[in-house]
């Protein structure tokens, strides 16, 4: 099976849209792993380029992923 890079997006001080309380980067990271929880309880290999609330720039995450070997990024 193909391994899978997930990017949440956002984190650390970008919080990406915000409404009522709720943060755009809080509700992509919640998401994120919970389809990597259900991609490798599938057999996939499943990589991320943030599992907490950190900033990562679009630089930096092409070099995680590029550097991960990983088939697929998503």
């Amino acid at each position: 099976m193909p391994s899978i890079m997930l990017d949440a997006g956002h984190g650390g001080w970008d919080n990406g849209a915000q409404y009522g309380g709720r943060k755009e980067k809080d509700d992509n990271l919640t998401l994120t792993l919970a389809v990597g929880e259900e991609l490798q309880d599938r057999g996939y290999d499943v990589l991320y380029t943030r599992t907490e609330d950190v900033y990562d720039s679009p630089g930096q995450k092409a070099r995680i992923a590029n550097a991960s070997g990983a088939d697929l990024f998503i």
